[in-house]
């Protein structure tokens, strides 16, 4: 959401693309949400071209709250999958 608030105007051919994240990225997407349109979605894909994206086929906005069993579980298997690069160890 910060990376969003500091894009540029979306109109017109989009958004620069970033290098790839030091860590994995997962974008999660609702087909019919109408705060973030189509143009906002591919400006954050742009932004993350290595990124996962989960779309919720049907969903609006507030996936997390209408489809939060299937949100949490996107998630959750998104974070246990191990990812190469620097760790930090649990104290």
């Amino acid at each position: 959401m910060h990376e969003f608030a500091h894009l540029p105007a979306l109109a017109g051919a989009g958004a620069p693309t970033s290098t790839t994240p030091p860590t994995p990225v997962l974008l999660i997407e609702s087909e019919r949400d109408e705060v973030f349109p189509p143009q906002a979605r591919a400006a954050l894909r742009a932004l993350y071209p290595a990124a996962e994206v989960r779309l919720f086929a049907g969903a609006g906005h507030g996936v997390m709250a209408t489809r939060s069993a299937e949100y949490i579980d996107a998630v959750r298997e998104f974070l246990r999958r191990p990812w190469p690069g620097p760790h930090l160890e649990p104290k």
